[in-house]
């Protein structure tokens, strides 16, 4: 049977292990600004605050981009600068703003909207290169839960973008050949960080090789204080002698 002592150190351990569990997506770029000629396939959507990384491969250059939008009307999605977009929790159906929605016919979808762009120029037009986007289910900011979703191959003078949803029905249900899906589901109430990937690749396939990528997070709501490391693992000792002292004085007294 197990002793006090043997729960307490266990707790600890196990503690311990929590916290010292890999840490999350950090923003990778360029340079983040301005995407001139970005529109990620729609009209209106801002591409001023873009995380942009620039990879040159022999006479070739990829453009990656990232950014966070809000959908519609919703409240603005800002930004700090350096990768992190900061938007609202919610869902809602279609356009807020216009009176005839919600409607059973129009598509629900978070506040927010992630983008993405990617153009290959150059001269070297016997190059193959392919995308894949991952995108995060997980609000726990030290973890994701990534699906990806394969933009497929591109060679030079090719241009692609879009705007997505994590509320899109085949971000969570996949396609076969095209998305493979998180193992969770996302929540557009639930407060966290969610994060993103556009990665790019020589070739196609098995032999392909990673360029480069674009990265960024998006924080959606409040996030509860979480403590510094070494005060928590101060306070989790701090458990453990306790527990293990109380486990002494129960012998002392059987």
């Amino acid at each position: 049977m197990l002793s006090w002592k043997t729960i307490a150190l266990s707790g600890v351990i196990a503690a311990l292990a929590v916290e010292c569990a890999t840490a999350g997506l950090t923003p990778q770029f360029t340079s983040f600004g301005p995407l001139p000629g970005a529109t990620f396939g729609g009209s209106g959507i801002p591409n001023n605050a873009v995380a942009i990384t620039t990879i040159t491969n022999g006479n070739n250059t990829i453009t990656l981009g990232l950014t966070a939008h809000q959908r519609y009307s919703n409240p603005a999605v800002t930004n700090d600068g350096a990768g992190t977009f900061i938007a609202t929790p919610g869902s809602n159906y279609g356009d807020p703003s216009n009176p005839n929605t919600p409607s059973p016919s129009a598509t629900e979808g978070a506040t927010w909207n992630f983008a993405f762009y990617v153009d290959v120029s150059g001269t070297d037009t016997g190059s193959t290169y392919s995308f894949d986007l991952n995108y995060d289910f997980d609000p726990d900011p030290n973890a994701e839960d990534f699906g990806t979703i394969m933009l497929g191959s591109a060679t030079p003078n090719t241009t692609i973008q879009d705007s997505q949803n994590l509320l899109f029905g085949y971000l969570d249900a996949g396609f076969p050949g095209l998305v493979v899906p998180p193992s969770g589901d996302f929540d557009p109430d639930a407060s966290g960080v969610y994060g993103f990937q556009l990665l790019a690749y020589s070739g196609s396939g098995s032999s392909r090789t990673l360029l480069g990528e674009s990265a960024v997070l998006v924080q959606v709501g409040e996030l509860s204080a979480v403590p510094e490391p070494g005060t928590l693992a101060g306070g989790l000792l701090g458990v453990g002698v306790l527990l293990a002292g109380a486990w002494r004085r129960r012998r002392a007294g059987s």
